[in-house]
C-alpha cells in the first residue's frame, strides 16, 4: 500500500487515524483494548480491494487494532531495516536531546523519509500526540503508546542466518 500511494499517506491509515481522533477519548484505553477480529478482518478485507471505506459504524477498537496491524504488517517498518543499528544507537546515548539530535540526523538525512514512511509516521505521531495529550481520558500515557507502536515501527531485520545441510555418499 505504501508504494502504491508514494508520496502520501495511504488511505487506509488516513481513514483509521481519523476515526480513531474523532473519538478515541469517548473509549478508555484505545490501542490497548483490541476490537472484534471477525470485525477488524471484514473491514481489512474491503481496504485490501481498495474499497472506499465508511466507518461510521465501526468501533473504535477496531479501527485501532487495524492500525496496529497494518503498521505491524508493513514488510518494511516505517523506520526502515536498513537504518535499525543506527537508530537503536543513537537511543542508546542516555541524553534525550542527544538522541533525538541524532535520531533527526539519520531520519532528516535521507530522501527516502521524504515519501511515504515519514508522511506516514508523521500522520500517525501527531494522533499519538493528542492521545498521549489527554492521558487521563484515555488512559494511554506516552510511555504505553511507545509500547505499543515502537516495535511496530523499528523492528530488527529479519535474521539472515541459513542453515545449510551437507550430504555425504
Amino acid at each position: 500500500l505504501v508504494q502504491r500511494e508514494f508520496g502520501k499517506v495511504p488511505y487506509v491509515v488516513d481513514v483509521l487515524v481519523a476515526k480513531i481522533a474523532a473519538q478515541f477519548d469517548d473509549e478508555p484505553g484505545i490501542f490497548r483494548l483490541t476490537g472484534s477480529k471477525a470485525a477488524a478482518d471484514a473491514l481489512r478485507e474491503r481496504f485490501d480491494r481498495g474499497q472506499a471505506v465508511s466507518l461510521e459504524r465501526t468501533d473504535v477498537h477496531v479501527a485501532a487494532s487495524l492500525l496496529k496491524a497494518f503498521v505491524r504488517e508493513l514488510p518494511d517498518p516505517l523506520l526502515t531495516y536498513r537504518h535499525y543499528d543506527a537508530l537503536v544507537a543513537a537511543v542508546s546515548y542516555g541524553d534525550d536531546d542527544v538522541a533525538a539530535a541524532a535520531i533527526a540526523a539519520i531520519v532528516g538525512d535521507e530522501q527516502q523519509y521524504a515519501d511515504s514512511n515519514f508522511i506516514t509516521l508523521d500522520h500517525i505521531v501527531r494522533l499519538l500526540r493528542t492521545v498521549a495529550a489527554a492521558e487521563e481520558v484515555s488512559k494511554m500515557s506516552p510511555s504505553n503508546l511507545g509500547i505499543v507502536f515502537g516495535p511496530n515501527v523499528l523492528r530488527p531485520p529479519p535474521s539472515t542466518t541459513t542453515t545449510t545441510t551437507t550430504t555425504t555418499t
